[in-house]
């Protein structure tokens, strides 16, 4: 579905490419987690995947089709930022925001729409007209996440979706993003530096280093017996998520 193949790309002054070469493939309704330490080259890499960049070299295609950013088009890849506090506009109420892909739709639909999505990502429908500054970390991750969704996407993205949250909440939007890929099949990027995160989400797992690919493999083979010296370092680091170890992707995160 989703493709990307030789894609590098370079900034002025750097001494090397911040990506080089990397080829992937995303089937429907999986997810595939891009992993390494920072300046690894994993947020250049999603920025090329949704549009907001082009690769120098190489091409990335949505079912045959070059993906790009078109004005007054929505996407089929959504974003759900790192930090939900910059994702939302401080002077506009959460509604309206989880409503901005809705524009096509009456106002009467965006407003029934808007409540279906927050009720969906466990959000109180009646605090539609709060802004965000009436709620915590973790509910405004649900609230981006809502406007993601909103756009009906093919593939969301996922840039560390639990790093700026409170270790008591990490586990309840990893669970969330189960059930919701679940229930609506949506594909999945999730580009994070956390194992632990990779253990509960991932399919498919591919290893950044240095804006090049170490290795790209199945989770349980990767977990089970990795390949390279620095994936091997990665999972030495690993963190559980919550309280006690992170479940594998077949169940859900306690806590």
């Amino acid at each position: 579905m989703l493709r990307v193949q030789d894609v590098s790309r370079r900034y002025a002054r750097m001494p090397r490419p911040a990506v080089s070469g990397v080829t992937l493939a995303l089937e429907p309704g999986r997810t595939l987690a891009v992993v390494g330490e920072s300046g690894a080259g994993k947020s250049t890499l999603v920025r090329m995947l949704v549009g907001l960049e082009r690769p120098d070299t190489g091409s990335i295609t949505l079912d045959g089709e070059p993906v790009l950013m078109r004005s007054g088009r929505v996407s089929p890849l959504q974003m759900v930022f790192q930090n939900p506090f910059d994702a939302l506009n401080p002077l506009r109420s959460v509604g309206w925001s989880v409503a901005e892909p809705l524009r096509s739709r009456s106002r009467g639909e965006r407003a029934e729409e808007v409540q279906r999505l927050l009720q969906l990502v466990g959000v109180d429908p009646t605090r539609a007209r709060e802004r965000p500054r009436s709620f915590s970390g973790g509910q405004l991750q649900r609230i981006v996440l809502a406007r993601a969704l909103a756009a009906e996407p093919r593939v969301l993205v996922c840039d560390e979706p639990t790093s700026a949250l409170d270790v008591s909440v990490q586990a309840q939007i990893l669970n969330l993003l189960l059930r919701l890929q679940s229930e609506l099949g949506f594909a999945c990027i999730v580009v994070t530096h956390d194992l632990g995160v990779v253990r509960v989400l991932a399919h498919d797992v591919l290893v950044l280093k240095d804006g090049e690919v170490v290795e790209q493999r199945s989770a349980d083979a990767l977990f089970a017996a990795p390949a390279a010296e620095y994936t091997r370092r990665l999972l030495e680091v690993e963190r559980p998520i919550s309280s006690g170890e992170p479940a594998p992707r077949a169940g859900l995160v306690g806590g």
